[in-house]
């Protein structure tokens, strides 16, 4: 059974700042995150198709250098395109409903790359994530 907080709904605010951006509710995400500058952006498709930024969060902590995970336990978060799903996404996380990020991705695989359970969660720790 999912936690309560993975069943709340939407914030009248956050509502409001979708319909005024035009944006679905239901409309696919894309999530950029940057080490360097510890940023994590949310861009939301709007009804036109196209995506526009959302919001912009501060990461608080992620692990490693700059530089994309080579081998599991190394620390590193990864670096690189990973596509979410909804199974992937951790209802019950003891953090703010964390998900996997799905890595090793093909590329990472093909480059021989290892590691497994990388996650984005809300608590401002990192083991590799």
């Amino acid at each position: 059974m999912p936690s309560a907080k993975a069943l709340k709904p939407l914030s009248p605010q956050i509502m409001a700042e979708l319909a005024s951006k035009n944006m679905p509710k239901e409309s696919p995400i894309l999530v950029r995150i940057f080490k360097e500058e510890s940023e994590l952006e949310v861009w939301k498709q709007d009804t036109s198709g196209h995506y526009a930024l959302l919001r912009t969060f501060p990461i608080c902590r992620w692990s490693g250098e700059l530089g994309p995970k080579i081998r599991e336990g190394d620390r590193q978060a990864p670096e690189g395109f990973y596509t979410i799903t909804q199974g992937q996404m951790n209802p019950n996380s003891a953090y703010y409903l964390s998900f996997n990020i799905g890595y090793p991705n093909a590329f990472d695989r093909a480059h021989g790359r290892t590691g497994a359970q990388l996650m984005v969660h809300g608590d401002c720790s990192s083991r590799g994530c």
